[in-house]
């Protein structure tokens, strides 16, 4: 709060006023914190919201064996969220809606394509424009598998937990474009 009252207190009172200097009339201490990994905070949301609880019948074609949190979800929120670059709030609004939709989803024995609606959902978040040109497309979900942003992000999901495992293991890659080059090949990168 701090920081963004500075300037607009200059722009009342000039700009050689010593705004920071006055600010310590109000508060006695400041806080920063650290702002968690992508992971663990979408960890924290599923876990807050009970998603998994509520919502069994989520269904993603990622075939992935190496995850950070055990849930594919999980990830695919968080691989998302980074990819979108969305901000605490940002992800606490779309698991709100993620929560509904999974609430309020009609038919149990139906899967719900959690790749889809993660993704949907951060664009809409995101960009309107963007959204509405999609929906406006017509576009067929059950062509997904064949999109570039399908196989980008399964494939950064791939090369992301592959390298965690060789961490895990002990194997120290010399980079991230080392480690591309290396398996270029095999994603198709």
């Amino acid at each position: 709060m701090r920081f963004w009252t500075i300037n607009p207190i200059k722009a009342v009172y000039g700009s050689s006023f010593d705004s920071s200097r006055y600010l310590n009339r109000f508060f006695d201490q400041t806080y920063e914190f650290t702002v968690p990994n992508y992971e663990i905070f979408a960890k924290y949301l599923f876990d807050r919201y009970h998603i998994n609880e509520i919502a069994p019948f989520l269904y993603s074609p990622l075939k992935l064996t190496h995850l950070k949190t055990g849930d594919i979800n999980i990830e695919l929120f968080a691989l998302n969220a980074k990819i979108f670059e969305l901000t605490l709030r940002d992800q606490e609004q779309i698991i709100s809606q993620f929560y509904t939709i999974c609430l309020f989803w009609d038919n149990p024995q139906k899967p719900l394509h959690s790749v889809v609606l993660i993704f949907l959902l951060m664009l809409r978040h995101v960009s309107k424009e963007d959204f509405e040109s999609l929906q406006n497309f017509n576009f067929d979900l059950s062509k997904l598998n064949e999109t570039p942003w399908f196989n980008f992000t399964q494939q950064r999901f791939i090369l992301q937990t592959s390298a965690q495992q060789s961490l895990q293991r002990g194997l120290k890659p010399n980079g991230t474009k080392t480690y591309v080059k290396r398996n270029k090949a095999r994603f198709n990168v």
